[in-house]
């Protein structure tokens, strides 16, 4: 095409983002897949060496990923997991965008698990949520990776019935509720900037809204879990903590919340 191989390569990766802005716009399926070639094209005349090769296979991995979570998806998701842990490869250790690589990779994997009930991706999952959540310095990016371990705790529960796994989960999902609070009371808006942290209740802005349903989760699940160790009381408890966290949403939690509720009255005596 006489084109220079730095400008062939810098239009593909241009391409490839404009065919995910088109899919977040459109929701053609298609166009994540388009974009992952494009990506991919732009991925083989790029040097491994070269500064900004890790962030453009992120974004690959990404667009398969997404691809890989739709209803027909199945198909992407062998490339999602080798694409992303080439990404996490390709990352050095110290890195501030290694945790949300940790993060996604693991959230492939479990993707993966989900299809094929392999236990081993399981595993690995779990290993890599626990890097990310103690290696993140986002709270918020901490809160989502210690939610995403407790939930592949629980999925290890259910294969091997082992109660300590549950004891993991529960911890998991505290952490994560911790996590969520923190990132709510730095993000602007909060009404906690100079207060000291707990501010004055107010919530308003995406950043927010996003800890706080975080934190809401983190409390029910934790009372799913205490549910399934056949402890009530601290069952209840954790359903009050993610109530009180829904309420503070614009929207109340909208049917999350009540679920919540509903499980909250099956334990109320």
């Amino acid at each position: 095409d006489g084109l220079p191989q730095d400008l062939r390569s810098a239009v593909h990766v241009r391409a490839g983002r404009l065919r995910v802005r088109r899919y977040e716009a459109d929701g053609r399926p298609d166009d994540l897949v388009a974009a992952a070639a494009l990506f991919d094209k732009a991925s083989r005349t790029i040097p491994r060496d070269q500064e900004g090769y890790s962030d453009l296979i992120e974004e690959w991995g990404d667009a398969l990923l997404r691809r890989a979570r739709l209803p027909d998806g199945v198909r992407h998701v062998n490339d999602a997991v080798r694409v992303l842990r080439d990404c996490r490869m390709e990352t050095a250790e110290g890195d501030p965008r290694l945790p949300g690589r940790l993060l996604t990779l693991g959230r492939a994997l479990i993707l993966r698990h989900r299809n094929r009930r392999d236990r081993v991706d399981l595993r690995e999952a779990e290993y890599l949520f626990g890097l990310a959540a103690q290696s993140a310095d986002d709270p918020l990016l901490r809160a989502q990776a210690w939610l995403e371990l407790g939930g592949a705790h629980r999925a290890a529960y259910r294969y091997t019935g082992r109660p300590d796994k549950l004891d993991q989960a529960a911890d998991a999902y505290r952490k994560a509720a911790d996590a969520a609070r923190t990132a709510g009371e730095r993000a602007p808006g909060s009404g906690a900037a100079g207060t000291g942290g707990r501010g004055t209740g107010r919530y308003d802005g995406p950043e927010v809204t996003e800890a706080m349903v975080a934190a809401a989760q983190a409390h029910h699940w934790r009372g799913v879990v205490y549910e399934a160790a056949g402890r009530p009381r601290a069952a209840r408890d954790a359903y009050r903590a993610a109530a009180e966290e829904w309420r503070r949403l614009p929207d109340g939690g909208g049917e999350a919340a009540e679920h919540t509720a509903e499980r909250l009255a099956e334990l109320t005596p």
